[in-house]
């Protein structure tokens, strides 16, 4: 555990597993693509959506791992990920950091 975080840890590891919410649901929009990519140019542009879905997993498991560092919980609830994630999310698309 790193102790130069004194007072605000439990701040740091909510912000923390926010940041890990936002990175599920990203994950999980990129897969819902790359599952549905049709047209002419889809096996390319499902394949971009798949990279995209991995890149955010790594960053899940990197955010997951510093929780655990600093000596919480990385908080995997799916009742609640919308909900703590920050990725923008309207009718008719959803905005990852892509």
């Amino acid at each position: 555990m790193t102790p130069s975080y004194g007072p605000w840890r439990e701040d740091i590891i909510k912000l923390l597993n926010d940041a890990l919410a936002t990175e599920i649901v990203c994950t999980l929009r990129y897969k819902r693509h790359y599952y549905t990519a049709k047209g002419l140019a889809s096996p390319k542009i499902a394949e971009e959506f798949l990279v995209h879905a991995n890149e955010e997993t790594a960053h899940g498991e990197q955010l997951a791992e510093r929780i655990v560092q600093l000596g919480g919980e990385p908080d995997f609830a799916p009742a609640t990920l919308l909900d703590r994630s920050h990725a923008a999310t309207t009718t008719s698309r959803s905005t990852c950091r892509r």
